[in-house]
């Protein structure tokens, strides 16, 4: 009895031990934390108590964390988690899985701690450990960011901020909203949402208490709306967040608020404002013992004083805040500073009449350039797939939705006229019923339908373009990928917001459909024309039709028609409102003709869907509109039986 009471003594001791460590963790005592993890250690191992010892490890791989010795920690925690495994802890593993995660993460081995997150969060999960799932999710989501994976990341963090929400855990969600609006930000479409999130993180981190990460969420506030741009609030954030965060004593994030102060004086040419809070932020940064810096916003600020300087021209000055942040940035990976450290070099040089120091750094600046464009221009192309997989998916969870309310309805109609006829028309009642309820199920099946067509719609046509972009990204003509990616860029977006309606204006189909014809100009080297002629009584800002129908029409046109003339071709639209509710579409091309075509597509693996994909939408708008809807094609010929191309002809309800 007195052995069973010394080992319980003693295994509050090992608790207590680990719990002074986690104490001096969070206030950042290492030393002390790294003595507290080392005596629990010990004692745990003498008394044969496993989750003392694990807690105990992976106290002590905490410092380590923080001083970069990421070698030195990753057996440990294997020690840990082998530990964990063998005497079959359930949460001691998880916690492993998340320590090891961080520290691969820290290594560089993205995929390695994507596997760990993923562990630990399917741990947590099965022990019902939310609060504790969400950290792996973010440390998930961290893996996607690495790789500039933006909507895997946000996906990632929305799960977590729900998981966050229902625990009512403000300090949390105020992190993770913080981490949201971060990710929105590299998404330049998403302004309106980083925004919001960024309000809710200011207000979530205010109730928290957290004055830290209250702090670095004001500061976030104004960086966001200087992007915007809108300099009076922004100004106001980043003053606000300065004052606070030198109340508190976190001089990393003064840095950040006077380099966004610093900015917002350069952009309306204030460069002596500008110069002043540079040398402030300078102030708060940290040189090492050869009075080099290793963080990047220490270097960044090096880089933006030397330019200003450059701008008042204090040369002396200039040169001496350049070479200073030099061998730093050579040492660095964060070579996105690089472009403007070597353009200013290379400027001082020019200044100092030194012309091939000056080149040499010109050449350096431009050649980073160069490769952060195609860097950025890569993401982008990976960024519109990712878009267009994320609002589809979006769009696909809100039919759903509508779909699930839309059957309740139908149900609560159901009942409501079944109570009706019962009591008014018992004997005819039942039959009245039937008609009424089949009547709604075909048309939910028909609108499912539409919205099925539609979605099919958007990733043939979308993987089309990007077909005719590759060829010139690939060969890197900058200008023409750059010209070609705008163009693709609006029209992207175009298709992405019809594709929401069941119905658009005509005028917006037809700025979509020219906008497409633009691009694939582009690949004919301006040998295809297109020609449009409307009906004066048509107002296409009045008229709605199904989004998408002509395009694929006119897509056939090209690829079939005219892809295969050397001299290129013409494609005539014209529109014409027969009755009141036809719209009446006519499309004219001087292509080689449907014969020619089909003989060429035996031997060519381009197969198009999109036709077939339009009969079915138009034969389904027919029954919506409970009218005719028909499409005609017809081969064209000369008088000597020559084809001279083709004809199609579209009735649209509308």
């Amino acid at each position: 009895m007195a052995s069973l009471w010394a080992f319980t003594q003693d295994r509050q001791q090992v608790d207590q031990l680990n719990e002074s460590a986690l104490h001096y963790q969070s206030s950042h005592e290492l030393e002390q934390a790294r003595s507290a993890s080392g005596q629990a250690l010990e004692m745990a191992r003498r008394i044969g108590y496993p989750e003392g010892e694990i807690t105990a490890l992976l106290g002590l791989v905490y410092p380590l964390y923080f001083t970069d010795s990421i070698r030195e920690a990753l057996p440990v925690v294997q020690e840990a988690l082998a530990l964990a495994q063998k005497q079959r802890l359930s949460l001691a593993e998880a916690q492993c899985h998340l320590t090891l995660g961080n520290f691969l993460l820290s290594a560089g081995d993205i995929s390695g701690s994507r596997a760990s997150y993923r562990r630990a969060y399917e741990g947590y999960t099965q022990l019902g450990q939310s609060l504790k799932s969400s950290s792996a999710l973010g440390g998930l989501s961290d893996t996607y960011l690495r790789e500039a994976r933006y909507f895997e990341a946000l996906d990632t963090l929305l799960l977590c901020y729900r998981i966050t929400t229902q625990a009512r855990d403000t300090f949390r969600m105020a992190r993770v909203a913080y981490s949201i609006s971060g990710v929105y930000k590299n998404l330049p479409e998403y302004g309106e949402q980083a925004l919001d999130f960024t309000r809710q993180a200011v207000m979530l981190a205010r109730y928290s208490g957290n004055e830290a990460l209250h702090c670095l969420c004001v500061s976030n506030m104004g960086q966001i709306y200087a992007d915007q741009p809108e300099p009076d609030s922004a100004r106001a954030y980043l003053l606000q967040a300065k004052e606070m965060c030198t109340q508190v004593g976190r001089g990393d994030l003064v840095i950040t608020a006077c380099l966004g102060l610093a900015t917002l004086e350069k952009k309306t040419g204030n460069h002596r404002a500008e110069r002043d809070w540079l040398q402030e932020a300078l102030g708060y940064t940290q040189p090492d013992d050869s009075g080099g810096y290793e963080d990047a916003i220490s270097i960044e600020v090096l880089i933006a004083l030397g330019n200003c300087f450059l701008a008042l021209g204090d040369l002396s000055q200039a040169e001496h805040y350049l070479q200073l942040s030099l061998p730093s940035y050579e040492r660095s990976s964060a070579y996105g500073l690089g472009v403007a450290l070597f353009r200013g070099l290379g400027e001082l040089a020019e200044l100092r009449q030194r012309p091939t120091e000056a080149l040499r750094y010109y050449r350096r600046s431009v050649a980073l350039r160069d490769s952060i464009f195609f860097d950025e221009n890569a993401q982008k192309l990976a960024r519109m797939v990712y878009t267009h997989e994320f609002e589809q998916k979006q769009a696909l969870a809100q039919a759903a939705r509508d779909k699930e309310l839309a059957l309740r309805d139908a149900r609560t109609r159901q009942q409501r006229w079944l109570y009706g006829l019962s009591l008014l028309f018992l004997s005819g009642g039942g039959a009245a019923y039937v008609y009424v309820y089949r009547r709604q199920q075909e048309q939910q099946r028909t609108l499912l339908e539409l919205a099925n067509l539609r979605a099919q719609m958007n990733p043939h046509f979308i993987f089309n373009c990007l077909n005719s972009i590759y060829r010139y990204t690939k060969e890197g003509n900058t200008e023409t990928a750059s010209y070609y990616l705008q163009k693709f860029s609006r029209l992207l977006r175009l298709v992405l917001e019809n594709s929401r309606s069941e119905k658009i204006t005509l005028a917006r189909d037809l700025d979509a459909l020219k906008l497409y014809v633009e691009i694939e100009a582009l690949r004919f080297k301006d040998k295809l024309r297109f020609h449009v002629r409307m009906d004066p009584a048509i107002d296409p800002g009045f008229v709605q039709v199904p989004g998408m129908l002509i395009q694929p029409h006119v897509e056939n046109a090209i690829w079939h028609g005219l892809m295969h003339k050397d001299e290129g071709g013409e494609i005539e639209l014209a529109l014409t409102q027969p009755q009141e509710q036809i719209l009446r579409v006519e499309i004219r091309d001087n292509g080689i003709g449907r014969s020619a075509s089909a003989e060429l597509r035996t031997q060519n693996a381009h197969k198009s869907i999109g036709s077939q994909i339009t009969e079915d939408r138009i034969r389904m708008a027919g029954k919506m509109a409970r009218g005719g809807a028909k499409t005609q094609i017809t081969d064209l010929y000369d008088e000597q039986g020559q084809a001279t191309g083709t004809l199609v002809v579209l009735e649209i309800p509308i």
